[in-house]
């Protein structure tokens, strides 16, 4: 594999691009850190095995996990109807809020008014 560095990844990519699809893998470093590694894209279907591991434990751990019967599409949108912070003006800052059911479905309320 060909370590390379940002700014010369920038400037060579058309070149780089050819490399990989020619069956050459490339890695894009930032200030010596690995950040980016391109593959030909039929090396996608063999499988890497530090992410086979973790997706095999990440399996193992959800097991016996549950939401209760909502639905997580349902959970997104519940907390985009819902204010969650509110300015302070003596703290002049964020401050987060804490609703009862009642205040959420009277809010909800509200909001389906307009």
């Amino acid at each position: 594999m060909v370590k390379i560095g940002l700014y010369e990844a920038q400037t060579h990519f058309p070149e780089l691009v050819d490399r990989v699809a020619a069956g050459e893998s490339v890695s894009i470093t930032r200030h010596g850190e690995e950040v980016v590694c391109l593959v030909p894209s039929g090396s996608r279907k063999q499988s890497n095995p530090k992410f086979k591991k973790s997706l095999t434990h990440w399996r193992k751990t959800r097991k016996g996990l549950s939401l209760n019967g909502a639905k997580i599409r349902d959970l997104v949108n519940e907390g985009k109807s819902v204010p969650i912070t509110r300015h302070d003006e003596k703290k002049a800052a964020l401050v987060p809020l804490v609703r009862s059911k009642e205040e959420i479905a009277a809010f909800k309320k509200a909001r389906a008014q307009y």
